[in-house]
């Protein structure tokens, strides 16, 4: 279903977090621990962000992508 092990990830930690919600820099920091947030990895998390989005679109699974950013 999901294609990279990334966006699944991403997805858990965001059920895991709930409504709490996560950063951009603490998903970063889970996704890929030791990394930098500079401005390439905060692109790789958008593009890992946007899988995740166009996957659950293809399911059939929408929600406020606001309340996930």
């Amino acid at each position: 279903m999901w294609g990279r092990a990334k966006v699944e990830e991403l997805f858990a930690l965001f059920v895991d977090r709930g409504s709490e919600g996560i950063t951009t820099g603490k998903a970063i920091a889970c996704l890929w621990p030791g990394r930098m947030a500079d401005e390439n990895t905060q692109s790789l998390y958008r593009v890992t962000y946007k899988r995740l989005v166009d996957t659950l679109k293809v399911k059939g699974i929408q929600g406020n992508e606001e309340s996930c950013k």
